[in-house]
């Protein structure tokens, strides 16, 4: 949590304050300069690799055991590939997938862009999800969340369905 809020504070004092837009890894690196100096473009690439580092792994695999658990295969790191051979399939193809988008040239700000557009309008509704079964004894074994877990958890999802609503609004030019 202590990291998203340092790269909310980041982002809000160079590009807030100056109003840029960033369009390409450049561009976000460029952003770093008031706070950097000339180190910027250093600073952002090892952030960019640390993250792509930790990052990269942890989505191919979670593909692999979602598909996996999906479709009832066996699966895992610690399963050989003779004994799990389609959920070693389903990581190859998405590091294939990943590879396919980078020699494309597609833009992996606007990627990320899309992504956080996505996320921030499907996060509703998977809260509103969790939070029917949150509160269903059988799938909580006779243990429930109480009513003001409940209600908090609900004005959350209220606000994120609001904000989401409002930005697909803004963006098909309601408050123009």
């Amino acid at each position: 949590m202590a990291i998203i809020w340092f790269i909310l504070v980041a982002t809000g004092a160079t590009l807030g304050v100056h109003h840029e837009t960033v369009q390409t890894a450049q561009d976000a690196a460029r952003a770093l300069a008031p706070l950097a100096g000339g180190a910027a473009g250093t600073l952002f690439g090892f952030g960019l690799l640390a993250s792509a580092l930790i990052a990269v792994p942890v989505l191919m695999s979670t593909v692999g055991y979602v598909v996996g658990a999906e479709f009832g295969w066996r699966r895992g790191l610690s399963e050989p590939v003779s004994r799990a051979p389609r959920f070693y399939t389903a990581l190859v193809v998405t590091s294939a997938a990943a590879v396919l988008v980078t020699l494309v040239h597609v833009s992996a700000i606007r990627l990320l862009f899309y992504a956080s557009i996505a996320g921030g309008i499907g996060t509703p509704v998977a809260l509103a999800a969790l939070l029917v079964l949150a509160r269903d004894t059988t799938v909580m074994r006779g243990r429930p969340i109480g009513a003001g877990l409940r209600a908090v958890g609900w004005v959350v999802t209220a606000t994120m369905g609001v904000m989401s609503g409002l930005y697909v609004l803004d963006q098909l030019g309601a408050f123009r």
